[in-house]
């Protein structure tokens, strides 16, 4: 059986009595994010998560990217996903009339299910896609620690 879980993408809990406020904060001020997001340098990557087979899978499509250019952490029960997408400085003699494609770094946190094993949680990447498995299981202490990327086989 499949069941989307939905990602919490800030720190603040959901289950707060004031958690009201904050989503009609959110839904205020989206005109204005809405408005600048042509604008800005390189956004985070959107993502999908679900869970299956015991496990938590989240996965991102980082287009243009590389498993070297992209790090997987988790810390404080929150998963971590940055990345820099770098610009390729290729000026010959034609100029560039429109440049659309966007360049910089990112970071992305999710913060884990209750019941999410820290300890087990395993990353690949392929084709411009990031999938991230996380087991399920008893809640586990706070720490921190890296998680390698392998390449999808």
């Amino acid at each position: 059986m499949t069941r989307t879980t939905p990602a919490l993408t800030h720190s603040r809990n959901p289950a707060s009595p004031l958690a009201w406020l904050r989503s009609m904060f959110d839904e205020m001020d989206r005109p204005t994010r809405d408005f600048f997001a042509p604008f800005t340098v390189f956004s985070a990557p959107a993502i999908d998560m679900v869970e299956r087979d015991g496990a938590y899978r989240l996965t991102a499509e980082l287009p243009g990217l590389t498993d070297e250019d992209v790090k997987v952490s988790v810390s404080d029960h929150r998963l971590i996903i940055s990345g820099e997408k770098r610009q390729k400085d290729e000026r010959k003699d034609d100029g560039f009339m429109l440049r659309e494609r966007r360049y910089g770094s990112f970071e992305r946190h999710v913060i884990l299910p209750v019941d999410a094993q820290e300890d087990g949680i395993d990353a690949t990447f392929d084709k411009g896609v990031l999938t991230v498995t996380v087991p399920k299981g008893k809640e586990t202490a706070d720490r921190g620690r890296r998680i390698a990327i392998r390449k999808a086989e």
